[in-house]
């Protein structure tokens, strides 16, 4: 069989022309000769513009290129590195940028097949909204979610969340979260009476809202010496942990007092936001945690974390001023204020997206994302690999971030505990043989890779150097590849899938640290 030779190595590189002999020009129709290409450095000199023109890699400037360029053309020489094997020539030149010491700040766009050096059986790049297969999720009403232009939609019924940040619109993947109930009525009409009001008056729909309205209120003080506040009463399990959030906007004033109170909390719990600076003033009665997160025009979402202590309580809101340190009443001016919307209280040790309430409460179902396995899925041997974001910790007792299932007892997963560590695990015949844990910082995007054959897994977080085990026992019975969860209700993940992958082989284990790295 004749082949037509690409004229030039961009060309031949978009053709897929890699193998041994890459630069022999005798007898391979493929290989880059670089007397054509004008090039006398080799590989490491090849390589940049190849992977520009395959994978859109950023081009390096000025000096950083030129030594960290160097570095790699000996590093990889040293190697006997060849181009087909793209992975050992990426580890190469890593190896040799840390050597020259350069701060190279190039991105790495490689597809984990290009890494691994075989195809995916599977590849679901959830930061685009068409690669979700049809039929493969599912929720029974509707959810909120933040566009790409930072204003927060509700989706219809069964139709994924891909979600983005409000602040810089990047794409966080698909959101799954868990069963959640808003007990609070009114959740965006402080001026109805479900709001009891102390030393405050609320103007309605005074304010652009997170939602594109008009319906953020203001909440205004009195002019008498006291605690300006609202309040509302609420029903609670004692022993569960709550999340008590809101959003708010500076006006007038800029301090918030967000409280768990009303004998239903044993230390009455309470965080003071700064809205003019986005940051926390002080926190008082040990919550179990809080935070303030902006969410763009000037508006951020201020939360507090708690654990009930009797069967009913108050959740309050106070306004501050910068004059009253931390002190709750002050003598106000009968004008000044802040902006208010989306006051929510749930179960669950972080705040999840806003559920909107009227005149009662309303639960949000959980999401559900699960693809059969049939035809691609071996317990031979296999390599998942999953990038994902969580938010913050949870008192929940399982968070699952991706799962090859039995729909019973058995698994290969990467899945959170309660205890805030993220589990690499299989299970067979109800027997885990493998199980490695990491501690990835909540607020910040991973990658995990998962490998698997009889008697050889290993795991890998974030560019780690992977775990072994040389005893595994691989799951059998697979039939399900469960997505932001472990499969089954009450594990979802509360977090964002950002891209699964399946590769169909056990891959070696400097490979399996590349897929988990940038």
């Amino acid at each position: 069989m004749s082949m037509d030779r690409p004229t030039t190595a961009i060309d031949r590189a978009r053709a897929g022309y890699w193998n041994a002999d890459a630069y022999a020009t005798s007898g391979n129709p493929g290989g880059l000769d670089e007397s054509e290409d004008g090039l006398t450095n080799g590989l490491a000199v090849n390589i940049e513009p190849l992977l520009a023109a395959v994978g859109g890699m950023t081009q390096w400037t000025g000096e950083q290129a030129a030594a960290a360029g160097e570095a790699a053309t000996t590093a990889t020489a040293a190697a006997g590195v060849v181009a087909s094997d793209r992975a050992a020539v990426l580890a190469a030149k890593l190896a040799a940028e840390a050597a020259a010491g350069t701060a190279v700040t190039a991105a790495y766009p490689l597809e984990p097949d290009e890494i691994a050096g075989i195809p995916s059986v599977l590849d679901l790049v959830l930061t685009d909204a068409m690669a979700l297969p049809a039929g493969v999720f599912s929720r029974l009403g509707t959810a909120t979610y933040w566009d790409a232009a930072g204003v927060l939609r509700t989706a219809a019924a069964g139709v994924p969340r891909f979600d983005h940040h409000p602040v810089t619109g990047r794409c966080r993947g698909l959101l799954i979260e868990g069963a959640a109930t808003n007990l609070l009525l009114r959740s965006q009409e402080f001026d109805a009476a479900a709001w009891s009001k102390a030393e405050v008056t609320v103007t309605a729909n005074a304010a652009a809202a997170p939602d594109g309205g008009t319906a953020m209120d203001k909440l205004v003080e009195s002019a008498a010496n006291g605690l300006h506040r609202m309040s509302q009463s609420v029903s609670l399990v004692s022993g569960q942990v709550y999340s008590f959030s809101c959003y708010a906007r500076a006006g007038e004033r800029s301090v918030l007092k967000l409280e768990t109170s009303g004998g239903g909390w044993s230390t009455a719990p309470r965080v003071t936001v700064n809205l003019a600076t986005g940051t926390v003033q002080a926190i008082t009665g040990s919550p179990t945690s809080y935070g303030i997160e902006p969410v763009g025009g000037g508006v951020f979402r201020c939360w507090i974390t708690a654990t009930a202590t009797a069967t009913s309580g108050l959740v309050l809101l106070m306004l501050g001023n910068s004059a009253s340190g931390e002190a709750i009443g002050y003598t106000g001016d009968g004008t000044s204020g802040l902006y208010l919307w989306g006051a929510q209280l749930e179960a669950g040790g972080a705040p999840t997206s806003y559920i909107a309430t009227a005149g009662g409460t309303v639960t949000r179902a959980a999401d559900v994302c699960a693809l059969p396995t049939a035809g691609w899925w071996s317990a031979t041997e296999g390599t998942l690999v999953v990038a994902w974001s969580v938010a913050a910790a949870s008192a929940q007792t399982i968070r699952g971030v991706a799962a090859l299932t039995d729909g019973a007892a058995d698994y290969t997963a990467l899945w959170y505990w309660n205890d805030g560590l993220l589990y690499a695990q299989v299970q067979e015949a109800g027997a885990i043989s493998f199980s490695v844990q990491a501690a990835p910082a909540y607020g910040q995007r991973h990658r995990a890779a998962l490998a698997w054959a009889a008697n050889n897994a290993a795991a890998s977080v974030d560019g780690s150097a992977p775990v072994t085990d040389a005893s595994v026992v691989t799951t059998t019975g697979v039939t399900t590849l469960a997505v932001g969860s472990r499969g089954g209700g009450g594990s979802e993940l509360n977090g964002w899938i950002e891209r699964v992958t399946l590769l169909p082989r056990r891959v070696p284990d400097a490979t399996l640290q590349l897929l988990t790295q940038g």
